[in-house]
C-alpha cells in the first residue's frame, strides 16, 4: 500500500509540474501533502510548500492551485524570491501564467538598490512592475528604519522608477515632512532632479530647480533655473554626449542677472575630445567668464575663488609614433588684474619630430611653429620658431650624453607700445653635455644608490623681443652644474630620495657666479615629506622653500604645506586635518593662510555623519571675507539634498 501511495504522489507531482509550468525539468514542487480534485481541476498543497520555476521560488504553508485559470492561492508565511526581489507576505493570489497577482501584508526587498517597500496590499502587475498601498519606502535594513517615506500609494518599476503619492517623510517613525508627490528614478530618465534650497545673508533665499532630459542613450542635458531673492534669476544648461569614433564632451552655459550690482554674468565652460584611428584628434577646452568676480561672488568651491587665470584652448592634431603636427589656439584671462595686455595665440601652427635615428646621427629631433599673437591693447606679433637638435650617447659604466642644437626666432612686431613695425631676429646655439654614473652599496637592511652627474649647458644668445610665451624664456649662459642624486631603498621600495644641485656660471654674465644651491628631498616612511629649497651662497639666505608633509597621529590625518619666496615676498601656508570624532562622524578641515597678505582668508570645515542608509554633511566656507554654511542630506539610493546656509 505504501508503495502505491508513493507512486501516486510522484504521478501527481509530475502532472502538476507539467500542467502548470510546461517543462518538468525547469520546475520542482515539494509539499508534505498533495491532493487533486479532478472535477474542479484544483490542486491542494499543504505543509512546507515549495515551488521552483527557473530562478523564481515560491514557498508557503498552504497553496491552492486552479489548473484552468493558472491561479495559485497561497497562505501563511508566503515568500517569493527571484533575481530582482524577495517578497514576504501573509497571503498571495498569483496568476502563474502571466505572473501577476495580489499579496497582503507584504514586504519587498529589491536586491540591486537595497530598497525596502512594505505595504498592506501589494499588486504585482508584471515581472517588473508593482503597486503598494499604504506603503513605506526606505533603503535602511533595520526593522525600524532610521528614515522612510510613508505613502498612500507607491508604484515601483524595477530598474526604472519609484513614484509615490501622499508622502510623509519620517525619521525613526517620527513625521518631519509632507509632500503630495515623490519621484525617484532608478535609471537615466527625464524628469526633475532634487531641488536645492537655502538662504544667504547678502543674497537672500536661494532656490535651484534642475531638470534632467534624456535625449538618447548617449546624450543628455540638465536645465537649471535658480534664484537669489535679493539678486536675481539665473539660467543654465549642461549638455553631455558620448559618440562613436572616440567623441565625447560636456558643455555648460550659465547666465545670471544680478539686480543689486547691475551686472549680467555669463559663464561658458566645457570640453570636447575626439581621437580617430587615422591619427587625427581634436581637443577643445573653454573656460570663459565675462566678469572676473563671478567665482568670488557665487562659486561654492574655494579652489575656484583662488583661481588666477582662465585658459581656453582649441587644437586639431595629427600624430604618428614619430611626429606630431598641430593647429592650436589659446586664449587666457587674468582674473586678479584687469588687463588687456595678455597676448593670445590666435592661432599657432606647429610640428614636432620626436627623437629618431638619422643615418650616422644617434638621435635627431625638431620643433617648429608659426604663431600669431594678438591682444586688445598690447603687442601684436607673428613669430617663426625653428629649433633642431641632435643627441649622442657613449659609454657603459660612465656615460657621456651630448646634445647640439639651435633656435631661430623671427618676429614681426607692431602695437600701441611700438613705433611702427619692428622686425626682430633672435638666434642661439644650444649645447648640453652630461657625464653620469651609478654607485650602489648594500647595507643589509637597505641599499644606498648614488647617481652623480656633471652637466654643462651653453646658450650663445638670449631673447631680445618682448616675452610672449614660455618658450622665449632663454638667456645667454655658460653654466656648469654638479648634481648628486641619492636613493635609499629596502624591500618595500624607495623610502628616501635626496638630490643636490650646485650651478656655477662660467660665462661671467651672472653675478654672483655660484649658486644658488638647490636641495630636493622626498621621504615616504614613516612620514610622507616633499621639500625643495634654494640657498644663496652670497647673502647667506634662503631664497625659496616649498614643502608638503603628510602624516597620521593615531587616527588623525594631517597635511601641512608651505611656499616661501624671498625675492617675491611670498609666504603662504596650507593645511588639512581630518579625523573621526566617532566611528560614523568625521571632521575634515582645510586652511589657506597668507602671511604676507590678508592672513586666514580661506577656510573650509566639513562635518560628515554617515549611517548605513543615510548621511549628513555640514560644510563651512570662508572665502574673501564671506562666510557660508551648506547642508547636504544624503539618502542612500536617492542622492543628496542640498541646503545652502547663511
Amino acid at each position: 500500500m505504501a508503495v502505491i501511495m508513493f507512486l501516486l504522489a510522484m504521478a501527481i507531482d509530475i502532472a502538476f509540474a507539467t500542467s502548470v509550468f510546461g517543462e518538468v525539468k525547469q520546475t520542482k514542487i515539494d509539499a508534505k501533502n498533495l491532493q487533486y480534485d479532478s472535477k474542479s481541476h484544483v490542486y491542494y498543497l499543504d505543509g512546507d510548500v515549495t515551488i521552483i520555476k527557473g530562478k523564481a521560488i515560491l514557498t508557503a504553508d498552504y497553496v491552492e492551485y486552479h489548473e484552468d485559470t493558472s491561479v495559485a492561492l497561497a497562505k501563511g508565511n508566503v515568500v517569493y524570491t527571484d533575481e530582482d526581489v524577495i517578497i514576504h507576505a501573509m497571503s498571495a493570489d498569483i496568476n502563474t501564467a502571466v505572473k501577476t497577482g495580489v499579496l497582503t501584508d507584504a514586504t519587498m526587498f529589491f536586491k540591486k538598490d537595497n530598497y525596502h517597500v512594505k505595504g498592506e496590499k501589494l499588486i504585482k502587475k508584471s515581472d517588473k512592475e508593482y503597486t503598494a498601498e499604504k506603503a513605506t519606502f526606505t533603503t535602511c535594513d533595520a526593522p525600524v528604519p532610521e528614515w522612510c517615506f510613508y505613502a498612500a500609494e507607491t508604484d515601483v518599476i524595477l530598474d526604472d522608477v519609484v513614484r509615490s503619492k501622499g508622502v510623509i517623510a519620517k525619521i525613526e517613525d517620527f513625521p518631519v515632512l509632507y509632500t503630495p508627490y515623490f519621484f525617484s528614478a532608478l535609471k537615466r530618465q527625464t524628469g526633475f532632479l532634487m531641488p536645492v534650497f537655502g538662504y544667504k545673508g547678502d543674497k537672500g533665499t536661494y532656490v535651484n530647480v534642475p531638470f534632467y532630459w534624456v535625449l538618447s542613450d548617449n546624450r543628455d542635458m540638465t536645465i537649471v533655473l535658480d534664484e537669489y531673492s535679493r539678486r536675481g534669476i539665473g539660467q543654465g544648461v549642461e549638455y553631455r554626449y558620448v559618440e562613436s569614433g572616440g567623441i565625447q564632451g560636456r558643455w555648460w552655459v550659465y547666465h545670471f542677472g544680478d539686480n543689486s550690482s547691475g551686472k549680467d554674468y555669463l559663464q561658458v565652460k566645457g570640453w570636447h575630445t575626439q581621437f580617430m584611428d587615422n591619427g587625427f584628434s581634436t581637443n577643445f577646452n573653454v573656460d570663459y567668464l565675462n566678469k572676473d568676480d563671478f567665482y568670488r561672488q557665487y562659486s561654492l568651491d574655494i579652489q575656484s575663488t583662488l583661481s588666477r587665470f582662465l585658459e581656453s584652448t582649441g587644437e586639431l592634431a595629427y600624430s604618428t609614433d614619430k611626429s606630431r603636427t598641430y593647429l592650436l589656439s589659446q586664449y587666457s584671462v587674468d582674473l586678479q588684474y584687469s588687463t588687456s595686455l595678455i597676448s593670445q595665440k590666435l592661432p599657432e601652427l606647429g610640428f614636432v619630430l620626436h627623437p629618431v635615428s638619422l643615418g650616422p646621427i644617434d638621435k635627431f629631433a625638431l620643433n617648429a611653429s608659426l604663431t600669431n599673437f594678438s591682444s586688445q591693447n598690447g603687442i601684436r606679433a607673428e613669430r617663426y620658431y625653428l629649433s633642431p637638435a641632435i643627441y649622442h650617447t657613449i659609454g657603459d659604466g660612465v656615460t657621456l650624453t651630448q646634445s647640439l642644437g639651435g633656435r631661430l626666432d623671427l618676429y614681426n612686431l607692431n602695437g600701441a607700445s611700438l613705433v611702427g613695425k619692428k622686425n626682430v631676429t633672435d638666434d642661439a646655439l644650444l649645447y648640453t653635455s652630461s657625464v653620469d654614473t651609478t654607485l650602489r652599496k648594500d647595507y643589509g637592511g637597505f641599499t644606498h644608490v648614488v647617481e652623480p652627474s656633471l652637466q654643462y649647458g651653453y646658450v650663445s644668445g638670449g631673447n631680445t623681443a618682448p616675452t610672449l610665451d614660455s618658450i622665449e624664456n632663454f638667456n645667454r649662459q655658460s653654466q656648469v652644474q654638479l648634481s648628486v642624486m641619492n636613493y635609499f631603498m629596502n624591500d618595500g621600495g624607495t623610502f628616501l630620495y635626496a638630490r643636490f644641485l650646485s650651478p656655477y656660471d662660467t660665462g661671467g654674465d651672472r653675478q654672483p657666479a655660484a649658486g644658488p644651491l638647490k636641495l630636493q628631498v622626498r621621504l615616504e616612511k614613516p612620514l610622507d615629506i616633499k621639500a625643495e629649497a634654494t640657498y644663496g651662497y652670497y647673502g647667506d639666505n634662503l631664497k625659496t622653500v616649498n614643502s608638503e608633509m603628510l602624516f597620521k597621529i593615531k587616527d588623525v590625518d594631517v597635511t601641512v604645506g608651505e611656499r616661501y619666496d624671498n625675492d617675491k615676498n611670498i609666504l603662504f601656508f596650507t593645511g588639512t586635518v581630518g579625523f573621526n570624532i566617532l566611528s560614523n562622524l568625521r571632521l575634515n578641515s582645510a586652511a589657506w593662510y597668507d602671511a604676507k597678505g590678508p592672513g586666514l582668508n580661506n577656510l573650509g570645515m566639513d562635518l560628515i555623519y554617515t549611517k548605513q542608509c543615510w548621511g549628513l554633511e555640514v560644510l563651512y566656507r570662508k572665502t574673501n571675507g564671506t562666510y557660508s554654511v551648506y547642508f547636504m542630506l544624503d539618502l542612500k539610493g536617492l542622492g543628496k539634498y542640498k541646503f545652502l546656509g547663511v
